[in-house]
């Protein structure tokens, strides 16, 4: 599982209002192609509600005939029909889970090997906390306005 997270120059995950990201062209494309590789993307019904994601492969070409999972972290069954009929026509196999252990189960028996997490702070803190992940992908837009953004990756070490 990787967790992709993205911290803006005051430190938080919400892009502005009226704007979908914060982080600039090169950290987009390796968001995208994170995306490509995955065979599930898994959220939270708090990103779903407030930015209406649609979770496509855009930036980079994508597999042809691909078709990948979307599992929305859900327990208070606020996702509208809507927007999971609009993710099943972009062609997401859409499923609704009220906890991750359960959707990662069922995520292994459905064949999935990588699993792209983009979620908000509060699923993204209890991902990492929980220790469901193998690899953390963390983009902080960079200070100057045009530079690169910053890009770290750290691996969950799975010693005891």
């Amino acid at each position: 599982m990787t967790l992709k997270q993205a911290i803006s120059r005051e430190g938080g995950m919400v892009p502005p209002a009226g704007q979908k990201t914060f982080t600039g062209p090169a950290a987009l494309d390796l968001a995208h192609r994170r995306r490509k590789q995955a065979d599930a993307v898994l959220t939270g019904s708090g990103t779903v509600l407030a930015d209406a994601p649609d979770f496509s492969v855009r930036r980079v070409s994508d597999f042809q005939n691909k078709q990948r999972h979307l599992v929305i972290l859900d327990r208070r069954a606020r996702v509208a029909p809507a927007y999971i009929a609009a993710a099943q026509s972009r062609g997401f196999l859409v499923s609704i889970e009220t906890d991750i252990t359960t959707a990662l189960t069922r995520l292994g028996a459905a064949g999935c090997l990588e699993v792209l997490v983009e979620a908000g702070a509060e699923l993204t803190q209890s991902i990492l906390a929980g220790g469901h992940w193998d690899e953390h992908v963390l983009i902080r837009q960079a200070a100057d306005p045009g530079a690169n953004d910053l890009v770290t990756i750290r691996y969950r070490s799975t010693t005891t």
